[in-house]
C-alpha cells in the first residue's frame, strides 16, 4: 500500500508525514478526493503513519503490529464511520461522539473517521460541529469527502483541507491551461472543486461569474440593502442558467469557508460569518427546492437588512 499511495499521492502524504514528523497534528482534517478507494486508502495510511511505533519521519513501517491489524480494521482506539444508506444521522455522532470520550488504549489518541462525509445531514454536521469545538482528550477527526463544498463551511473553518489529485484533475487542469485560464483561476476551481461548473465556460465567463459572486457578497455584508437591489441590476445579468446559478453558490461556499478559517480564533466574527451560514445554507437549500434563484438572494438580503 506504501508504494501505491506515496506514489499516487506523493504531495498529499508527503505533507502529512511532515506534520507526523514535526508532531504538528491537527484535531481535524478533511481529505478531498473523486476516487473513494483512494480516499479510504489514504485514510488507512494516515492512521498507519498517526499509530505506528515504527515510522520514520512521518512515514509508517506497514509492516508492524500496529500497520497490520489498522489495515484489517482491528484497532482499538480507531473508530471508522461508514453507512450504506444515502445519510448519517444524528444518532451516528451521538454513537461515535461516546466512543471518543473513551480513553485510548493502545496509542496515545483516539481517531474518527468518516467515510462519505458528504452524507452527513445537516443535523448530523451540526453535532459534529460541536464536537470538534470541544473534543474529549486526545482525538483527531479524519472526514474523507468527495466534495468540499458539500460540507457545512463552519466544519470547514475547523478543518485542515488535503485535496488528493487523480489523473482525471491533471488532465482537466491541463485542459484549463490549454484553454488560457489564468493560473489562480486553475488553483481555485481545484481547491474549491469547481470542475464540474466550468466544463462549458470560457475563461472571461468564469472570471465574470467569480468577481459577480466575490462583488455581491462584499456588499452583502456591509450594505444588506444595496446587496437585494443588485440582486436584479447586477447579478441576474451575469448568469445565463442553472450551471452557472450553481456555480455563483458554490463560488459564494467558498468564500465564507475561507472567511470562517480566517476568524476561526475570533468568536464574534465568527459568530457573525455562522449567522450569514446559516442563511447562506437556506437560501441554497430554497433554491434546491425550486424557488426562484432571485428570491432565494433577495430573501437572504432582506432577512440581513431586517437584522441590522
Amino acid at each position: 500500500m506504501e508504494k501505491t499511495i506515496t506514489t499516487e499521492q506523493p504531495q498529499a502524504t508527503k505533507q502529512v508525514a511532515n506534520q507526523i514528523g514535526e508532531q504538528r497534528i491537527s484535531h481535524a482534517y478533511l481529505i478531498v478526493g473523486a476516487n473513494p478507494e483512494q480516499l479510504n486508502a489514504f485514510g488507512e495510511w494516515f492512521l498507519q503513519a498517526l499509530f505506528c511505533p515504527q515510522v520514520h519521519d512521518g512515514y509508517p513501517c506497514l509492516a508492524c503490529n500496529y500497520c497490520q491489524r489498522i489495515s484489517q480494521q482491528d484497532f482499538p482506539d480507531i473508530t471508522w464511520l461508514a453507512t450504506a444508506k444515502k445519510s448519517f444521522g444524528v444518532d451516528e455522532m451521538r454513537a461515535v461522539k461516546h466512543a471518543m470520550e473513551q480513553t485510548p488504549l493502545e496509542g496515545s489518541r483516539r481517531v474518527l473517521v468518516i467515510e462519505a462525509a458528504q452524507k452527513l445531514t445537516t443535523a448530523a454536521a451540526n453535532s459534529l460541529l460541536k464536537f470538534l469545538e470541544d473534543p474529549s482528550g486526545q482525538v483527531t477527526t479524519i472526514l474523507l469527502a468527495n466534495n468540499a463544498a458539500a460540507i457545512l463551511p463552519t466544519i470547514l473553518s475547523r478543518v485542515q483541507l488535503l485535496s488528493l489529485q487523480d489523473q482525471a484533475d491533471q488532465n482537466f487542469n491541463l485542459q484549463l491551461q490549454q484553454r488560457e485560464f489564468a493560473q489562480s483561476d486553475i488553483q481555485l476551481i481545484t481547491d474549491a472543486h469547481l470542475e464540474n461548473w466550468v466544463a462549458d465556460l470560457s475563461p472571461a465567463q468564469f472570471d465574470t461569474i467569480k468577481k459577480t459572486a466575490t462583488d455581491w457578497f462584499k456588499i452583502l455584508q456591509v450594505r444588506p440593502g444595496q446587496a437585494f437591489i443588485n440582486v436584479s441590476a447586477k447579478v441576474l445579468p451575469n448568469l445565463d442558467n442553472q450551471v452557472q446559478q450553481q456555480l455563483f453558490f458554490n463560488l459564494l461556499a467558498n468564500v465564507l469557508s475561507q472567511q470562517l478559517m480566517a476568524v476561526a480564533d475570533d468568536s464574534s466574527q465568527r459568530n457573525v460569518l455562522e449567522r450569514m451560514m446559516t442563511l447562506f445554507l437556506h437560501a441554497q437549500k430554497l433554491w434546491r427546492a425550486n424557488v426562484s434563484f432571485e428570491n432565494c438572494l433577495e430573501q437572504w438580503a432582506l432577512q440581513l437588512t431586517t437584522a441590522s
